[in-house]
């Protein structure tokens, strides 16, 4: 889609050239029924070299691609009203083209949000204290500590980046493609994912969800600028959210020496956590294979989080782990709902890169 956007765009830009060559006589030419002004000629030519710098833009910035087009367009539709018997025809690109450049200034926005309350995030960040010794975890828990490699390696924050599929339902045959991002702090205990979704060639939705200070935030915008769902310090969104940064300690195992964790042993392949945290408490039970590698975490959990909603069994399972950036974490998952007695898997996740920090500094995302 986005070649055949580029392709658009020259060729409009090519027809805006052909005003400045009219313009100056430079060959002949009889696409135009109107005398053409040089002064006009010279803005002809502006306009295809806005242009042409929106298309670079789309391939080397994208997100700033729209400020050049933007211009583009009011320059052009400006010309086009000036010579509206023979141009008018080009008022429809720029239609189509004014539809876009919106949704990139909504998506330029959405994402500079992200960064304003990464930052936040960032800055209220800590070293962290009283922090529990291996020898106080259960042993499940303390051999997949061990198994990490993570023992001596003092971590405050992660970043981790994902490729995604997902079902917004269960009776969704295909399956979304995505890529997200996801940010994590130890000290306070905080998440900040990101998720752009292709819905199809024409239709993708933006996404963010957010654990901060107790709380729990869900945005989900049609072309970044349209809200579909937007909730936050909900009750229950605040336990299910709690619980998710619970679930996903196993891509920064330092956490699992949280103050705010309390493990209480199973048997030798399992534990449960439960974590608290701004009056905020939620468990899960992680489950470990003979070598110390996660691989399974169960917890009852909010799927929705309207009036009449109960929890139900979610369920993350490890299908491979790899070493990334010296640490054994689990890059292949799928995640699932058990709704009446069945299995629902709605998100298949690999995980592609994770950074690691024990300084305050955000990755430059």
């Amino acid at each position: 889609m986005k070649t055949l956007f580029s392709i658009l765009i020259t060729l409009h830009a090519l027809i805006h050239l052909l005003g400045f060559l009219i313009a100056f006589g430079i060959g002949e030419w009889t696409a135009m029924t109107q005398p053409v002004p040089k002064i006009a000629g010279v803005f002809w030519l502006l306009a295809f070299i806005l242009f042409i710098v929106s298309v670079i833009l789309i391939w080397s910035s994208p997100n700033y691609w729209w400020v050049a087009g933007g211009l583009a367009i009011l320059l052009s539709q400006w010309l086009i009203f000036l010579f509206w018997q023979d141009a008018k025809f080009g008022t429809i690109i720029n239609a189509i083209m004014l539809l876009v450049a919106l949704t990139g200034l909504a998506h330029f926005r959405f994402e500079r949000r992200v960064r304003a309350e990464r930052k936040a995030i960032m800055m209220e960040q800590r070293t962290p204290e009283n922090l529990a010794t291996i020898s106080d975890l259960p042993a499940p828990v303390a051999n997949w500590f061990k198994a990490t490699g993570i023992t001596d390696r003092p971590i405050q924050s992660a970043y981790v980046s994902q490729k995604i599929r997902m079902k917004l339902k269960p009776d969704q045959a295909k399956w979304y493609q995505a890529r997200a991002n996801q940010y994590f702090t130890l000290d306070p205990p905080a998440f900040h994912w990101t998720v752009d979704v292709t819905i199809n060639p024409l239709v993708s939705m933006s996404g963010r969800d957010q654990f901060r200070k107790g709380q729990g935030e869900m945005l989900i915008k049609a072309f970044s600028a349209i809200p579909i769902v937007a909730v936050s310090n909900n009750a229950k969104l605040n336990q299910s959210s709690l619980q998710r940064y619970l679930a996903e300690i196993v891509w920064f195992p330092s956490a699992a020496r949280s103050p705010y964790l309390t493990w209480s042993p199973i048997d030798n392949r399992s534990a449960r956590a439960t974590m608290t945290y701004q009056g905020v408490s939620g468990s899960g039970i992680f489950t470990f294979n003979e070598e110390g590698e996660f691989i399974r975490f169960s917890a009852l959990r909010y799927k929705d989080v309207d009036e009449g909603a109960k929890p139900i069994e979610w369920i993350i399972e490890a299908q491979e782990t790899k070493k990334l950036n010296g640490i054994n974490v689990p890059v292949m998952l799928s995640v699932s709902w058990r709704m009446d007695n069945d299995i629902w898997t709605w998100l298949e996740l690999e995980v592609t890169g994770i950074q690691y920090q024990s300084v305050k500094t955000l990755p430059d995302h």
